[in-house]
């Protein structure tokens, strides 16, 4: 037993604009409806409504995209078609959008811009990681040492000689 003025006041104030706009239709939809039905309908407007987006049943797109470029191992990187023939066949079709392809060179552009890839020419590659950078430039500084390195020069030590004593005057026999 729902009165119709008790539909209308509902509080609009918490709820998003796009929301509102939605939950107004329903509300002017189900009013022309009798009471009861109206007031399922409510309940099924709002329900839907205060559901969250439902959290995809796929890795982040980074992980996909990197596993791809990992197993792939090409030397001058990988095309976004070879990338998403990877992933699609990796992951299971029905867990992926239909729209995957686009969004995927949206994600592949993205994380160019950001760094967390690096786009040579028309393939993208994993950038090198800060660790190996720094081993590179250990390996670098090793090697141009080494060659560098000079021997000690050895010092040469003077013998002292060696004085015999002198010998004593002969005592002449008068």
């Amino acid at each position: 037993d729902v009165c119709s003025s008790d539909l209308i006041s509902l509080p609009r104030r918490n709820l998003p604009p796009h929301l509102t706009l939605s939950l107004s239709l329903s509300l002017s939809l189900s009013l022309s409806l009798s009471l009861s039905l109206s007031f399922f309908i409510h309940q099924f407007f709002l329900h839907f409504q205060r559901s969250e987006a439902m959290a995809p049943s796929h890795p982040p797109y980074i992980d996909m995209i990197t596993e791809a470029l990992v197993s792939l191992n090409e030397r001058t990187g990988s095309s976004h078609y070879a990338i998403a023939k990877h992933i699609e066949e990796r992951q299971k079709v029905r867990d992926l959008p239909p729209n995957f392809r686009t969004l995927l060179f949206v994600q592949l552009k993205k994380f160019v811009a950001s760094g967390k890839l690096v786009k040579v020419k028309n393939s993208f590659k994993l950038p090198p990681t800060a660790g190996k950078r720094e081993a590179l430039k250990k390996a670098k500084a090793v090697t141009l040492k080494s060659p560098a390195k000079k021997m000690a020069p050895v010092k040469v030590r003077k013998l002292k000689s060696i004085k015999s004593p002198a010998k004593k005057p002969a005592v002449t026999k008068k």
